[in-house]
């Protein structure tokens, strides 16, 4: 995520939008529509992503969802969670 914070001296642009774009890529390919794909990369890394599984429905309690940061990782090792869009439409961008 690209913040408006101040960078330190070592920080790497190009490395922050290299990692941003893959993130994009990686949940496309997962059935993120660009829309909410666009929304989560702005979103806080510390923002917790609703989720919903695929057969049961049974949605994450907001303390157990994955923090934005760690969606990518998450969503390769569980496969069978989803966006909830109807929560994840009503969360603001931090």
């Amino acid at each position: 995520m690209l913040s408006k914070l101040p960078k330190p001296p070592d920080y790497n642009e190009e490395a922050d939008v290299e990692a941003e774009q893959q993130k994009t890529n990686f949940l496309l390919t997962v059935g993120f529509n660009l829309h909410y794909v666009c929304k989560i990369v702005h979103m806080s890394p510390e923002a917790r992503i609703p989720l919903i599984h695929r057969v049961t429905n049974e949605n994450i309690p907001t303390n157990e969802r994955p923090r934005n940061e760690d969606i990518v990782q998450f969503f390769k090792t569980h496969p069978e969670w989803k966006l909830d869009t109807d929560l994840f439409s009503l969360m603001d961008i931090d």
